[in-house]
Order: structure tokens, then sequence, then C-alpha cells
């Protein structure tokens, strides 16, 4: 219960709720299939196409390709500069007039300067092919292990959880005949206990998979979901268990 109460304090800090508002409710439950409703076909392409930081990065080199283009042409006409400029005379009086300056590349003609820019250019397109790769990269990796955390759910669900209350089932009968001890009954039905908590873990890993994907398919940096993909495995559950009639 404490766990809950400070778990719902971030969000509401990222809401701006205080008082009277922090009294909200979630309603209904989360659906027992993660990719409910989610669309995975071509996710690199729609994770690139959305992606800010490529965006971003794509305006950059535009920019730099404009300077780099302007720049061209310094280096062969002088840069003038017009304004006003005062000068005393002989007789102390102040003549006001016009001033016009301007540089004469004799040595240099910007050929510096183009191939800086060019480099820079050459440079940053080859980041933004290594930032496309990165993105599609964590769309995959994000891709398949919302896949593969929905169909260890559904396999919990549908097949292991079931045979675990079965194997409980059977072992509470053999009880009641008194072939086995009131220990065996707790061994089994503490398996079954850690079972549940292993699909419960492993649904809210799903889902917290499929968001992550979600977030990077609106834009999302990459470097972000890689770190929440990381992060998540360390707290991947294992089926437990052991005597008979246990799936490993």
């Amino acid at each position: 219960e404490q766990a809950a109460r400070e778990a719902r304090e971030p969000l509401q800090n990222l809401l701006g709720l205080w008082g009277a508002m922090t009294d909200w409710q979630l309603e209904g439950e989360l659906p027992p299939d993660p990719l409910l409703g989610i669309d995975l076909a071509q996710v690199e392409g729609r994770a690139v196409a959305a992606s800010i930081d490529l965006q971003a990065h794509r305006a950059g080199l535009e920019a730099l390709a404009r300077q780099a283009g302007l720049d061209s042409w310094r280096g062969w006409f002088p840069e003038l500069g017009l304004g006003l400029s005062g000068l005393k005379n002989t007789g102390g009086k102040l003549v006001v007039g016009p001033r016009a300056e301007f540089v004469l590349p004799l040595f240099d003609h910007g050929a510096a300067t183009r191939a800086g820019n060019a480099a820079r250019l050459q440079a940053g397109m080859h980041e933004h092919v290594q930032l496309g790769v990165e993105v599609r990269s964590a769309a995959r990796l994000l891709r398949d292990r919302a896949t593969l955390l929905a169909e260890r759910a559904r396999f919990l669900r549908e097949v292991h959880l079931p045979h675990r209350a079965e194997v409980v089932r059977t072992t509470l009968q053999t009880y009641n005949a008194m072939q086995i001890g009131v220990f065996e009954v707790l061994l089994q039905t503490q398996l079954q206990l850690a079972d549940q908590r292993d699909h419960v873990a492993t649904l809210r890993q799903a889902h917290l998979a499929r968001l992550d994907l979600q977030q990077l398919l609106a834009g999302s940096q990459p470097g972000t979901a890689l770190e929440r993909l990381v992060e998540g495995q360390a707290d991947t559950p294992t089926i437990r268990g052991s005597g008979p009639g246990v799936v490993r």
C-alpha cells in the first residue's frame, strides 16, 4: 500500500495536481493481451519518420549546407561595409561623410572555409545515418521485447498457471487420502503463488515494453528507449518450481 501511494506522486507531480485533485482513480484494468490494438508492422520506418532527433539533425545539416553554399563566394568577392565617419580638418572643423570598408582576398579565395564546411557536412551526414541506424535498432529491440513478453504472459496465463492449479488440486486429493503430509500441500501452494506473481510481473513488463515502443514511434529518443530496455532486463522473472508436475 505504501509503494502504491508513493508510485502516484511522480505522476501527480508531472500533471501538476494538488489538494482534492490528487483523489483520482484509474478506471478498468489492463487488458490481458499487452499487444491489443497496437500495430507492429513496419516499426523501423515509422520510428525513423517520427524521430524528433532525426528531424532536428536533418535541419542542422540543411543549415550547414546552406552555410557552405553561401561561403563559397566570399573568397572571390570582397565583404563591403558602409557607414558614416567624422574627421576634423586643419581648421578644427568636424566634417562628416560616408565610409566604405572592404577586404581584398589577395591570398585567400575561401578554399579553406569551403573545405572545412564540406568536411563538417560530410561528418554530419555520417552521424545522420548512424542515428537512423540506432533508431531502427531500438524499434526492432522494443518490438521483439514487447512481442516475446506478451507471448510469455499468454503462456503463463493459458498453459502454466492452469497446469499449476491442477497440480495443487491433485496434491490436495492425495493429502485427503492421507498419502502425503501437509508440508507437501504447502509447498505446492507456495509454488502456485510464486507463479502467479511471475505472471503479474511479466504482464507488467509487457505493458511497459508496449509503452516504450509507442513512445519511440511517437518520436522519442532511441537512447532513452534502449536505457529502459537494459534496465528492464534485470527484472525479468523466471518460472520457478520444483517437485512433481512442475513446468520449467
